[in-house]
């Protein structure tokens, strides 16, 4: 009985553990999007009163484990190595290259 309640009692610590990295894992994937989405908002407006650049730029953001910022159909502003820094990333067909990496929003 005693071997019954330990294995429980593991058991429930386990799913504990693993539910608060969720939860971390989780808490950093929003802290991306809502850093990406702040930028989104500091850039619309600056391309939306140009009818050239609204052309250009997508400027849609991506949500997901990994959430992206897309600027146009091949480069994309996502936030790595950290939550806290954004990486101008172009997709090229064998290879993504970094253009620009910052950690100041109005640099970016």
């Amino acid at each position: 009985m005693a071997d019954a309640e330990e294995f429980n009692r593991a058991l429930r610590d386990a799913r504990l553990s693993a539910a608060s990295k969720l939860d971390a894992v989780l808490e950093v994937s929003d802290a991306r999007a809502l850093r990406l989405d702040a930028l989104r908002a500091e850039v619309l407006p600056v391309v939306s009163v140009n009818a050239e650049a609204r052309s250009m730029f997508a400027l849609t953001l991506e949500p997901g484990a990994a959430p992206k910022l897309w600027i146009d159909l091949i480069s994309s502003v996502v936030m790595e190595p950290d939550p806290r820094t954004f990486r101008l990333v172009q997709d090229q067909e064998s290879r993504r290259e970094t253009l620009f990496e910052t950690t100041d929003m109005k640099a970016m």
